[in-house]
């Protein structure tokens, strides 16, 4: 059976001279300020590694920037895409309601035309028979 620890770093114990590797990795971890990075940088060599590949890596102030400004555009992008579609299903409704009053309207006029008000009164409680006229009118 395997064991699972879990490392919580906001309860590392004050700091002691000789800590094991775990601990100083964990006092790594949890570094707040570029100066507890090289403090502790200069008691372990994996440490020092660890922190010079992390100083190389902010050091690069263009790629970061690079990186800020491309994922800004993705979220920009999504975001209006999102907008887009939300305003598209917006309109799509409101021309599906103008357009069904459209076709309901023209269906009482054909009806009264003929004199079939009970058609009329009954389409407006069967959606079913409603969509039978529309057909029969050639409106739906």
């Amino acid at each position: 059976m395997k064991e699972k620890h879990i490392l919580e770093l906001s309860k590392l114990p004050p700091e002691e001279k000789n800590e094991t590797s775990l601990l100083q990795w964990m006092r790594f971890l949890g570094g707040k300020t570029r100066k507890d990075f090289e403090e502790m940088a200069k008691k372990n060599s994996e440490l020092e590694e660890a922190y010079d590949v992390l100083d190389k890596l902010s050091a690069d102030e263009k790629k970061r920037l690079e990186y800020e400004t491309r994922q800004r555009a993705i979220r920009d992008y999504n975001i209006g895409m999102l907008t887009a579609e939300r305003r598209g299903i917006e309109n799509g409704r409101k021309i599906g309601i103008e357009e069904g009053r459209a076709e309901i309207n023209q269906l009482i006029l054909e009806l009264s035309k003929l004199g079939r008000t009970e058609d009329i009164t009954k389409a407006a409680a069967d959606k079913e028979y409603q969509r039978k006229l529309l057909k029969e009118f050639g409106l739906h």
